[in-house]
């Protein structure tokens, strides 16, 4: 069965000169970057739904958990953040 979740690290996001991490997730992509944001992106409609700010430093890994229920995220600042992934897709959704 195909499964709903997948990684990728795109090479370069040209205004940081720096690795842009993604997760895929049904019809959202999270995507974080070294302006310690971490965005939930709607494929669909092609345009950031959410900014999300929990870091003070630039965001170095995604990981979503095998379920899917939740998204890990990693920083420079040395915090690890988990976040409701459902929460989000809500917000997005409204």
């Amino acid at each position: 069965p195909h499964s709903p979740i997948s990684h990728s690290t795109l090479s370069h996001f040209p205004l940081f000169h720096s690795p842009l991490l993604m997760v895929f997730f049904q019809d959202l992509v999270f995507t974080a970057s070294p302006d310690a944001s971490i965005r939930v992106w709607g494929v669909q409609q092609a345009q950031c739904g959410q900014i999300v700010r929990t870091h003070e430093g630039p965001v170095t890994g995604l990981s979503l958990h095998a379920t899917g229920d939740y998204l890990l995220s990693s920083s420079t600042d040395g915090v690890s953040m988990m976040m409701c992934v459902s929460a989000a897709v809500q917000r997005f959704h409204r």
